[in-house]
C-alpha cells in the first residue's frame, strides 16, 4: 500500500528556473495491482515515480507499507527498498564491463542472496522468461537497445518485490515482446504493486487495474480501469476482417466495408474506359497490392485479457530467500572482489595505478628528508654536549656541600651511602630538571631529635614509628600535594608509593629542601630531594649542567650550532612542502577515480545497493589499490636510496638507515591513512546526492 499527503518536488527550488514538478499530490494506491501512469512529456510521470519509488527527494508524507516519511529520508528509504522494491528503467541502467549474468547477479548481492545454486537457478530462469538466455554470456555493449531493455527486465524478475517500479518498460520492444513484458508484469501484479509509466494508452487500457493522468505535475484524474474485451495489435501486417466493423451494399453492383472505426457514408463512382476501371472517392484509398497488407477473411487475431493471462507461465515460487548474514563472510567476500578488480583493471585504470607507484617513490623521497631533518637535529644537539670523565655530578656536588656543614655540626653521627640515579632532560637551549635520588644516608637513631631541632619542625602529623611510615619535608609536601591535588594538611594519613616501597605519609615538617624521611631498623633515613632549575644553577656556572646518559656525564658546551641547525630547518620546510604536494595529488587522483566511477556508482544505487556497501567497498578497493601501488612504490624508492647511499657515503655528510627509521613505518602507516581519507572524501560527497541526482547530474 502507497499512501501520500501533500507530496511535493521541486526542481532549482528558489531560483528563477525553479520548476514545481509534483504538485500537493495526495493518492493512495493499494497493495496489489498494476497502476498506470499517463500524462504528457514532462508532465512529471516519471519523477513521480523516482520519489515513489525512493530513488529521489521529495516534502510531504509518504507511506509505504510499514514505512512512513515525512519528508525524504535516504537512510530509511534504502534500508527498506533494497529488499522490497524493483526497477526496471527506460535507459537500462546496465553495468557495461561485466556480462548480463554478472549484471543480474549483482543484483542478487545487493540482497545479499550468494548461493551459488540459488543464484544460477534464477537468473537462468529469468533470462529464459525474456528470450535472453543464449546471450547470458555477452556485456551489454554487445547487444541491441531492445536486448538491453529486455535484460534490465530480467534483473528485476530475480528478485521477489513488493513493488516493481517501471518507467517505460516496453518503450524499446517490438510488439510482440512488449505483450510478452506486459504479460509477466501483469502475473506479478496479482501478488505485488506494480508502478508502470507508459506512453501506449492501448497498453495502460487492456492491462491496468487503474490508472492516474498527470498533468503538470498535479494528479488531475484517478479512476480504475474498465479493461477493453480484446487486444489488437496495431503493428501486424496481417488484417483480420473477422475482427472489424462491416457493412454490405447492392446485389448487382455489390460492395463490402470493413473498418476498425465507424463506417462513415462513402461514395464511390467506378468508370470504365476501353476495360479499365477508373475510381473515384471522397475518401482516401490505396490499392492493397500497393501495401505489404494481408486481409485474412472471417478471421479473429484478438485475444482476451483471461485467454493472455492463460498463455502465461511466469512463476516465482521456486525462488528460495536464503541470505548470507555473517558479517566477517561479507568483508572477506568484497575483499576478495576489489583483489578481482584491481586485477582486472582496464587500461584508465592500469594509468592510475602507475601514478600510485610513482607518489610512493616520491614518499620514499619524502622520508628521506625526514630521516636527514632527524640527522641534522641530533648533530646540533651533540653538539651542544662534550663528554666529560672528570665532572662531578649534580648530586656530588650537593652531597659534599650538604654533608660537609652537617658532619661538621654532628660529628657523632654514622653515615653510609647507597647510590641511586640522577634524571636530567634537555630542552633547546636550557637544563629542566626532573628528579634527582641521591645517595640513601643512614642517621644513627640515639640524635635522631637533633636532625629536626637543627633543621626543623614537624608542622602536621608525626614522626614515623614504623618502617611503612614516612615523614615529608615542605618542600616535598608541596610537590606531592600538586599530585594528589589537595593540600599539604591532606596529605597525612595518605598512601604513598615510592621506588623503595609502599606505605603511609605519617607527618610534614614546617620546611626543607625536599626530604622524605624513612624509618628504618638503625634509625632515620632521609631519601631524596627535587631541585628546582634555580636550585642547580646556584651549584655553579653554565659548564657544571649535565645530561646523564647511561652514567656518562657531558658538559654544556658554547658551540655555535646555528648552520646545522638552519640546515634541519631548511630541510623541515622542504620535508612538509612536499607532503603538502603529495596529498594535494593523491586527493585530486582518487577524486579523479570517482569520477569515473560515477556510472556504476548511480547504476548501484539506483537497483538498491545501500551507502554503506559503496563506502566500503570503496575504502577496501583503495587499501588494495595502495598494497599494490603505493606501498610498492615506497619499498622501490627505499631500496634505490640505500643502494645510492652505499654508493655516496664517502661524500655523504650523514648516514640513514632508512628500514630501520620508525619515519619509514610512520611514512608506511601515512600512506594508507592518506589514501584512505581522500579515497573516502570524494565517495562520501557523492553519496549525500539521491540514486537519480546522481544519474541526471552525470548524463548516466
Amino acid at each position: 500500500m502507497i499512501k501520500t499527503n501533500n507530496l511535493n518536488k521541486y526542481f532549482n527550488k528558489g531560483k528563477r528556473n525553479e520548476i514545481h514538478v509534483i504538485d500537493n499530490t495526495t493518492i493512495e494506491l493499494p497493495d496489489t495491482g498494476l497502476i498506470t501512469i499517463l500524462g504528457e512529456s514532462g508532465s512529471g510521470k516519471t519523477t513521480l515515480l523516482n520519489v515513489l519509488g525512493g530513488l529521489d527527494r521529495f516534502s510531504g508524507e509518504l507511506e509505504i507499507n510499514d514505512l512512513k516519511l515525512n519528508n525524504y529520508n535516504m537512510t530509511k528509504f534504502d534500508e527498506y527498498r533494497a529488499k522490497n522494491i524493483g526497477y526496471i528503467f527506460q535507459n537500462y541502467y546496465l553495468l557495461p564491463e561485466i556480462s548480463i549474468y554478472d549484471n543480474l547477479k549483482k543484483q542478487l548481492e545487493i540482497l545479499d542472496i550468494i548461493d551459488p545454486e540459488e543464484v544460477k537457478k534464477r537468473i537462468d530462469y529469468a533470462l529464459k522468461v525474456v528470450k535472453l538466455y543464449k546471450y547470458k554470456k555477452k556485456k551489454p555493449t554487445e547487444l541491441s537497445g531492445g536486448q538491453q531493455q529486455r535484460a534490465s527486465i530480467a534483473r528485476a524478475l530475480v528478485k521477489e518485490t513488493k513493488i516493481l517500479i517501471c518507467d517505460e518498460p516496453t518503450g524499446n520492444l517490438d510488439s510482440q515482446n512488449s505483450l510478452d513484458i506486459m504479460n509477466i508484469l501483469r502475473k506479478i501484479s496479482e501478488k505485488s504493486l506494480v508502478l508502470l509509466v507508459t506512453h501506449d494508452k492501448k497498453l495502460a487500457s487492456f492491462y491496468s487495474d487503474k490508472i492516474l493522468n498527470i498533468v503538470d505535475g498535479k494528479i488531475v484524474d484517478i479512476r480504475d480501469n474498465i479493461k477493453q474485451a480484446a487486444f489488437i495489435d496495431d503493428d501486424s501486417n496481417n488484417v483480420y476482417l473477422g475482427d472489424m466493423n462491416k457493412k454490405e451494399d447492392g446485389n448487382e453492383f455489390k460492395t463490402t466495408i470493413y473498418s476498425n472505426e465507424e463506417i462513415p457514408n462513402i461514395n464511390i463512382e467506378l468508370v470504365n474506359i476501353n476495360g479499365t476501371y477508373y475510381l473515384k472517392s471522397n475518401v482516401k484509398i490505396k490499392l492493397q497490392e500497393d501495401t505489404n497488407l494481408v486481409f485474412i477473411n472471417d478471421k479473429h487475431r484478438e485475444k482476451t485479457l483471461d485467454e493472455i493471462q492463460d498463455d502465461v507461465t511466469f512463476d516465482l515460487s521456486f525462488h528460495n530467500d536464503v541470505y548470507e548474514t555473517n558479517s566477517f563472510k561479507k568483508f572477506f567476500r568484497a575483499f576478495g572482489e576489489a583483489f578481482r578488480n584491481f586485477f582486472k583493471a582496464k587500461a584508465k585504470a592500469k594509468f592510475f595505478r602507475v601514478i600510485f607507484v610513482i607518489i610512493g617513490i616520491f614518499i620514499a623521497g619524502l622520508n628521506v628528508f625526514f630521516c636527514t631533518y632527524n640527522d641534522y637535529k641530533k648533530q646540533a644537539s651533540d653538539a651542544k654536549f662534550q663528554y666529560r670523565s672528570d665532572l662531578y655530578t649534580v648530586k656530588e656536588v650537593y652531597r659534599d656541600y650538604y654533608w660537609e656543614n652537617m658532619i661538621t655540626k654532628y660529628m657523632d653521627y654514622s653515615v653510609s651511602f647507597r647510590n641511586y640515579s640522577t634524571y636530567m632532560t634537555q630542552n633547546d637551549n636550557s637544563i629542566t630538571h626532573k628528579e634527582v635520588l641521591v645517595d640513601e644516608r643512614i642517621i644513627s637513631a640515639p640524635n635522631l631529635e637533633k636532625v629536626f631541632e637543627a633543621n626543623t619542625k614537624i608542622k602536621y602529623g608525626a614522626i614515623p614509628t614504623n618502617t611503612k611510615d614516612y615523614v615529608l619535608d615542605m618542600t616535598m609536601a608541596k610537590q606531592i600535594a600538586k599530585i594528589y591535588k589537595c593540600s599539604v594538611k591532606e596529605l597525612v594519613g595518605r598512601d604513598i608509593f615510592l621506588a623503595w616501597g609502599a606505605g603511609t605519609i605519617s607527618g610534614v615538617l614546617d620546611s626543607g629542601n625536599g626530604y622524605i624521611y624513612q624509618k628504618t631498623s638503625e634509625g632515620l633515613a632521609e631519601d631524596c630531594f627535587i631541585f628546582t632549575e634555580e636550585e642547580l644553577k646556584s651549584l655553579g656556572d653554565d659548564s657544571q649542567y649535565f645530561i646523564d646518559y647511561n652514567s656518562d656525564y657531558y658538559s654544556k658546551n658554547s658551540i655555535d650550532t646555528s648552520d646545522i641547525e638552519k640546515t634541519a630547518r631548511v630541510v623541515l620546510i622542504i620535508t612538509i612542502v612536499l607532503f603538502g604536494i603529495i596529498v594535494v595529488y593523491i586527493f585530486f587522483t582518487m577524486r579523479t577515480k570517482i569520477i569515473g566511477e560515477i556510472k556504476e556508482i548511480g547504476i548501484l544505487r539506483s537497483i538498491g545497493m545501500k551507502r554503506t556497501t559503496l563506502l566500503r567497498n570503496n575504502m577496501l578497493e583503495v587499501i588494495v589499490i595502495t598494497l599494490f601501488t603505493t606501498l610498492l612504490g615506497f619499498i622501490i624508492g627505499c631500496t634505490l636510496v640505500v643502494l645510492l647511499m652505499n654508493e655516496l657515503k664517502a661524500i655523504l655528510p650523514f648516514s640513514i638507515n632508512i628500514f630501520t627509521s620508525y619515519s619509514t613505518y610512520l611514512c608506511v602507516l601515512m600512506m594508507f591513512v592518506v589514501n584512505i581519507i581522500f579515497g573516502m572524501i570524494p565517495m562520501l560527497s557523492l553519496l549525500r546526492k539521491t540514486p537519480n541526482e546522481i544519474n541526471t547530474k552525470y548524463d548516466i
